[in-house]
């Protein structure tokens, strides 16, 4: 197999992978209605948060449309030999690029997969292609050329968080579905389904604290280290205010997170504070078991500095969408720019 599209039929490991995911009813029934007046665009384009199950979905609606039996039906059957081979992660006509965190995707892949597809004919192909917003500047031309020109047999999907990084003729050429978080009580009634023992109310803390990215919470549960420090997360800004902890110290500790979850944190911080101050939709805060903490802490600050520095933080977590940038030093300049204003606001007030 050519090594450059040796991942291509690797489906997505986890457990509850096979059925639907209950927030994405209206995303489906949207394709199944496009695909009943036989106007299924050729290439589409997902859109939406982390973890809330874009790359789930593409994975079943590739298994529906390579279905043999699936006809009009709302899903595939689950028991021909295609939705067997899809499930066996062997199947030929299903083509996969997925590439791993901080590496791009070169224009060999692309033009590998564009090879594969023009070997074969009369037969229906569906392509995935995840993260292609790490498309290098060449794969994303070679990509470009390849929907311009696009084959009835073909189907791509390609999934992305970040759309604001891809080349605009590149989103031109894609017809775009935007996925959402779900709302919060079928969000933790999910989490729950899955995670029986859970804490509800820790499940809570982590659903608000991660923009209710059902799937990255999930993930979370079952990883010690990031757990923890998420759960400690608003002691060690507390620790920062009251000057208990060196910022640079702090942001070692945080050097294994992606930056954007520590960025995505602070703004969570930061706007429940924001919503104390001015006594709004407070209840599930005060009474959370944070609850003190967050009245303490936003006692201690003014409305000027906290809107300020979500206005930092909205900046940094744009800059790391659009450019790669070096892990501890976006998360030290986010401890240390939190401290530094901590300072100017203490002199204003």
């Amino acid at each position: 197999m050519n090594k450059a599209i040796e991942h291509r039929t690797r489906v997505h490991p986890d457990r509850f992978a096979r059925n639907r995911l209950p927030w994405q009813q209206t995303q489906w029934d949207y394709i199944q209605a496009c695909q009943r007046a036989d106007r299924l665009p050729h290439a589409l384009l997902f859109t939406g948060s982390q973890g809330i199950g874009k790359r789930i979905f593409a994975e079943h609606l590739a298994e529906k449309l390579l279905c043999t039996q699936a006809s009009l039906q709302e899903d595939a059957c689950g028991y021909c030999t295609s939705c067997r081979l899809m499930r066996a992660q062997t199947h030929p006509d299903f083509y996969l690029i997925a590439p791993e965190v901080n590496t791009s995707i070169k224009i060999e892949e692309i033009r590998a997969l564009i090879s594969v597809l023009h070997q074969t004919s009369g037969q229906y192909k569906v392509v995935l292609i995840d993260k292609v917003e790490q498309l290098s500047i060449a794969a994303s031309h070679a990509l470009l050329k390849t929907l311009e020109e696009p084959s009835a047999d073909t189907i791509f999907i390609l999934i992305t968080h970040k759309s604001e990084a891809l080349l605009p003729t590149l989103r031109s050429r894609c017809h775009r579905l935007r996925f959402m978080p779900p709302q919060a009580q079928l969000a933790q009634h999910w989490l729950q389904q899955q995670n029986a023992k859970a804490d509800p109310n820790l499940l809570q803390l982590l659903l608000r604290w991660n923009e209710y990215a059902v799937l990255s919470v999930h993930a979370l549960l079952f990883d010690e280290k990031i757990l923890r420090l998420s759960t400690q997360f608003l002691a060690s800004v507390v620790a920062l205010r009251t000057e208990l902890v060196d910022p640079l110290t702090l942001a070692k500790q945080y050097s294994a997170i992606d930056p954007e979850q520590c960025i995505v944190w602070f703004m969570r911080i930061i706007m429940d504070l924001i919503k104390i101050k001015l006594a709004v939709s407070i209840e599930d805060i005060t009474r959370s078991e944070h609850g003190p903490i967050m009245q303490d802490l936003a006692d201690s600050l003014t409305l000027n500095f906290l809107f300020a520095y979500y206005d930092h933080l909205v900046s940094l977590r744009s800059c790391y969408r659009s450019a790669p940038l070096n892990a501890l030093l976006l998360i030290e300049n986010l401890f240390c720019r939190w401290c530094i204003c901590l300072e100017a606001d203490d002199v204003i007030s």
